[in-house]
Order: C-alpha cells, then structure tokens, then sequence
C-alpha cells in the first residue's frame, strides 16, 4: 500500500497548524472539503471568498497535489484538483448533487474533489471526493497516531466485512445493531495502519462527557487507557476490558461504552467536557464592570489553599460564639458557618453584621478587593457604622470575610505568602503584579523588597480560560523570571502586546499551544463596561478585522492613536472606539476605594479622597500649589469646597 500512496503524490508535509476547536466541538465540526469530522486533527480555517471553511491540514493549501497522475482508478488521464464556489458547498439540489457527486462512493463531493479534465458525463466526467481519492487520514484522541478512514469504496485502506472496535470492545458487522448511523454511512472504520487499531465511526462520535442522572452525581469523562487494574462496570458489573470507558472525575465510578450507549432512555445525558473536568475553573472574561471576580476566585482557589489558616476581617472570640445584634437578615460573622473552626485574627475592631436580601438598590464597594458589590450579592457591613467613625463605609463581600493566612502561588513558585491589612484607611500601595494602586487588603511578599500584592492578583488561580482563546484551552499561571525560563520571557501580551519581561512577575499561557499568552491584569477585563461618552455598552474587542494599511483610530477619550492589535472597547453602532486604561473603572486607579474620609489639622472637616482630576486646576489650601490630574489622588471636602494634595494630607493627618 506504502507504493501506491507514494505513487499518487500525498507524502508532502502537513503544515504546521493547530487545533483550537474545543473537544465539544470538534466531533460536529466537518471539513468543507473532505467532509470528515475535524476530531483532533489540526485545521485551518479558509477564510477566501469571503467565507469561513474549516480544512484539515492535509485537505488545505498546498498539501493537495494539484493533478493525480496514474491513479489506479483512472489510469489513462491524470485527475485534476477542482474547486466548488462558496456558494454551492451547502447546496443539496439535485440538480448539484448529479454534477458533483462522487463516481466511486456515489456521495456529494466537498469543498475540493479531483476530475478528469475531459469534460461532462459526454466525455467522461469521472469524478472522486478527497477521500476516494486520496489516502485521507484523521487524528482521534482515542489513538496517538493518524488514523485512516475505511470507506464502502474508498482508496484508503480495504473495506473489512467485521472488526473488533477497540473503544468498545464490540465486532461490529454491515448491519448496525440498531446502533445511532453515522452522518456519512460510507465510512466504516477509522483504522491505524501502524497498529491493529480500529474505531467504529459512532464511538469516535461518543459525547465527551455525560452524567448519570439517575444514581451518581459527578460527571463521567471519556476516557482511553490500556490500564483499567481490574475495574469492573458499575452498571453492569463486568469488567472493563475495552480501550475506552466512562470514569467519574472524584471518585471510583466506571461505565462500558455499550452500557452508557444501550441503557435505559435519557438516564445518560451528555454535558460539555469543559465543564466536567473543571467545574470551578474561573472563566474569562467577566461580563461587565460590576460582576466582581472575586466571589469565582474564592471558589477555584481556596479549596486548593496549603493551609486552613485564614484571617477573618470581623471581630470573633476564640470559641467562635460572639453574636451581635440582628439586622433584618442579617446575622453576625462570629455566627456565620462560612468560618466555623477557621484559626482567625482580629484585623478589624468592631463586629461585621452579615446581610443578604437587602433588595435594595444601592451599590456597595467592597473594602478588601475594592471591587463593586451588588445589590443581590451577600455582604458584611461594620456593626458601627452608624455611628459617624471611620467604618461608616466598610463592607466586604460574604466571599472577602476570610482569606488564606499563608499560600503558595503560581506568582512566586512555592514561597508562603503573609496578608499584610492595612491598619489605617490611607494605606494606598502599588500591586506588584498589576502595577495598579489600591487601599483594599493585601498580601506582603517576604523577600521581595517589601512588595505587596491586592488580594484579586495574589488569590488568581492557577488554571483559567479566556473566551479570545479557545474556550477548552486551559491557560497556566507561570512565573516569568528570566534566569529560570527564557521562553516566558520572549513571549508577548495578546491584550497590551507588552513583553512579559515589562510584568516580571507572572503569565497565563496555553497549555495546549504556544500561541496565547495574557497578563494576569489583562485577563480580567471585562467584556462589556458603560461609560458617559456612549448610550451603548461598549464591548471588549480582542481581534480586528480591519486591513493592516487602514489608519489607526483614536480614542474618544485621550484622543490619542488606538492601535487596533491592541484589545480595546468600542462601540460598532456608534463607531466609537477606546483606550483599556482610558475608562475609569478598568485604569491604574480604578482598584481604590474613593471616598473614605480623613482628618487633618488645617480643617475642621473632614475631608474625602478623591481622584485628582475631578480637582484638577484648584489650589491645595494647605501649599497653595494647582493640583493637577496627573497626581492621581487628591482630599477634598465639597461642603467647604476646600482641597489638598495627597503628600500634605499624609503630613497633616490626624490619626483616628
């Protein structure tokens, strides 16, 4: 068989694509011009005419011989690569399917088909489909190599009457069994001619996952393993003996294919692979400006924390029963089970009441991530703060009450981790990994130069997935330190198109492939955020389809050139088009809480923090210098219309 391939020119080298279509999918994906599933083999998708087909590597480009000289279904005259016009590949008239139908198989041809270049039925008009004519192979995660697809007449490999299929263990024969039919009954078997390895065309179509909605509540994945150590079928009690089976991801619950595919109707239903496998996993990107990440980070990395030490932010004592008084649903924090048996440590000097169902409309941020909370979110509010102190305006989210003392992280490898809590309201620090300023609570770095983290950038999980991605890419944490990992450090930012090495501390990148890699900062932004230029949302666009000769744009807001490369927001209705860091809510400012107030000598009132530019232009009344815009910060008390800069304000404050 290895001659006769050679002889009809398909050993040229597949290009080098990828596949990024996810697992779910991959099996209802087909090749416009093979009209075979894409499964894991690599694809490119063809985007000429103004369409967008999905091509196997061997079935784009150059990688099909332009002419099948001597081909031994037609010897005399060489057969000649053909294409049909965008418009005709999803046409099924008969009027279509009598000029392009398969002379060997008798079934429509795809995208691309080989002809004798004689003419119509008058002349000749012989006519093959890729895989008639051509040895067509696929890659199936059920096998490491590349497997070939038996047809009733292909050219491939012989059409056998029976096989054993080596994902189910079961002969199969012409007759289906009543088995679910395969779209293309003309394939029979995807085969390995390396190894003795045959796949019958519905098992390699089976759900990657499923769940059994009758007596087991995990999720069952698909997998294949030569090594089942004696495992028996929990629905049938036999063991497992075939390439592939079921196996629940948390416990030790097996399933045969033939008992998942022939048990009784609807007590297995299929489920998304991506979610079976990780069910917690944080998925990018949020959908707007105030769907906080934090309540999703909590749940992926706090059961994976070293440690069940964490620090309470609420007043407790050490057998866990204070109780303070009850406000409409609410419940005091020492009371609350979410830190039952949990070592913790007084950060905060009054009690925290915890609140849920306010159904109320205001808008609360949240003291420890300076992220916004809902109005439906739970939240903790200060016990005291009716009382005119200085936490008339502390809350936090029910998932912000209590943080891991010490941790590893991706961010630094293995070292432990101490939150530093700021004792003081105007304790404002610069994130290590975002480079962003924030007064919520933080993480202290020992051993790096007294840096400090916010708590959303320290409790990033390892593992996330981006929609400008593929949606089943797992994307890793990495710490990129040039001396341990040169490659990391070559790679640039999709969002920004900085290098890592301006962010010298951590990356997500594809686990799959090497052609995605995100800042940590970049990976939270929103996809949807308002702003007062625009009656629309404007949408976080993370690719451009505009030529590369068109003039860059300019942002609405600094008027400065937008380079489209770049992730940005715009408005397609409006044509307005914006800066990330330009919109308040996503800029190196935008993780401080404005507002606390403070008390300084040189007022009797109090005055509140604000951003610099909502003052910008007045004289501080302490130095009589302008404040300017780009002193980020600045304390104003509106009632007097009195104003201060940020360093004379840190001079003459009074300490609460």
């Amino acid at each position: 068989m290895g001659q006769g391939l050679s002889a009809l020119g398909h050993n040229m080298p597949y290009p080098e694509v990828e596949n990024m279509a996810d697992p779910d999918d991959a099996n209802s994906w087909t090749c416009a011009a093979c009209r075979l599933p894409i499964f894991s083999t690599p694809f490119v998708v063809d985007r000429s005419g103004g369409s967008n087909l999905l091509l196997h590597d061997q079935c784009s480009g150059e990688s099909l011989p332009p002419e099948l000289a001597g081909h031994p279904l037609h010897p005399r005259i060489p057969l000649i690569l053909r294409h049909r016009r965008p418009e005709e590949h999803s046409s099924t008239t008969e009027e279509d399917y009598m000029r392009y139908y398969c002379k060997r198989c008798w079934s429509i041809c795809g995208s691309k088909f080989y002809e004798c270049p004689m003419g119509d039925d008058r002349e000749c008009g012989f006519r093959l489909d890729l895989p008639c004519a051509l040895p067509n192979t696929v890659l199936h995660r059920s096998h490491e190599h590349r497997l070939h697809v038996a047809k009733v007449h292909g050219l491939s490999i012989p059409s056998p009457i029976s096989f054993i299929c080596r994902a189910c263990g079961k002969q199969h024969e012409e007759s289906n069994n009543g088995r679910p039919q395969f779209e293309d009954a003309r394939v029979k078997a995807y085969a390995c001619t390396i190894c003795d390895f045959w796949l019958h065309p519905d098992c390699a179509l089976l759900p990657n996952a499923i769940v059994d909605t009758s007596c087991h509540e995990h999720p069952l994945l698909l997998r294949f393993s030569i090594n089942t150590f004696n495992t028996s079928c929990n629905i049938c009690t036999s063991k497992l003996m075939a390439l592939g089976f079921y196996a629940c991801v948390t416990c030790r619950y097996y399933v045969h294919i033939d008992c998942s595919v022939n048990s009784t109707r609807q007590r297995f239903q299929p489920v998304l692979v991506r979610e079976a496998e990780f069910p917690n996993l944080l998925r990018l990107p949020m959908e707007n400006e105030q769907a906080s990440a934090m309540p999703r980070i909590m749940r992926t990395t706090t059961p994976n924390c070293h440690t069940h030490t964490h620090y309470s932010l609420g007043n407790t004592t050490s057998d866990d029963h204070t109780v303070s008084s009850r406000i409409g649903n609410s419940s005091s924090l020492t009371d609350h089970s979410s830190i039952d048996s949990l070592e913790t440590i007084r950060v905060h000097e009054h009690p925290l009441i915890y609140h849920h169902d306010t159904h109320s409309d205001i808008i609360r941020v949240c003291n420890a991530c300076a992220q916004i909370i809902l109005p439906s979110d739970p939240f903790y509010s200060c016990a005291d703060n009716n009382n005119n102190n200085t936490c008339k305006d502390f809350f936090l989210h029910s998932c912000c009450s209590s943080f891991p003392k010490t941790f590893s992280s991706f961010h630094i490898g293995y070292c432990s981790f101490t939150p530093k809590v700021a004792t003081k309201p105007f304790t404002i620090f610069e994130c290590m990994v975002c480079k962003h300023k924030t007064n919520g609570s933080a993480y202290y770095v020992e051993g790096r130069e007294e840096k400090y983290m916010d708590v959303v950038c320290a409790l990033m999980p390892h593992l996330i997935t981006h929609g400008a991605h593929g949606k089943a890419h797992i994307l890793q944490g990495r710490w990129v330190i040039s001396e341990f990992n040169d490659y990391l450090m070559s790679l640039t930012c999709k969002c920004c198109l900085r290098d890592m090495n301006e962010y010298p501390i951590t990356s997500y990148t594809c686990s799959n492939c090497r052609s995605f890699s995100i800042h940590p900062h970049c990976a939270l932004l929103p996809d949807t955020v308002t702003h007062k230029f625009d009656r629309h949302p404007l949408k976080l666009i993370t690719s451009s389809s505009r030529g590369g000769e068109e003039e860059n744009g300019l942002c609405e807001i600094c008027e400065k050139d937008i380079d489209w490369r770049k992730w940005h927001y715009g408005c397609e209705v409006c044509e307005q088009y914006f800066h990330a860091n330009c919109i308040p809510c996503l800029d190196r400012l935008s993780k401080i809480k404005f507002g606390f107030e403070v008390s300084v000598g040189c007022h009797e009132c109090p005055i509140a923090c604000v951003r610099a530019v909502s003052v910008d232009g007045h004289l501080c009344g302490h130095c009589g210098e302008n404040i300017r815009e780009s002193d980020d910060i600045a304390f104003e008390c509106s009632k007097c219309y009195f104003r201060m800069h940020e360093g004379c304000v840190q001079e003459l404050m009074i300490k609460p």
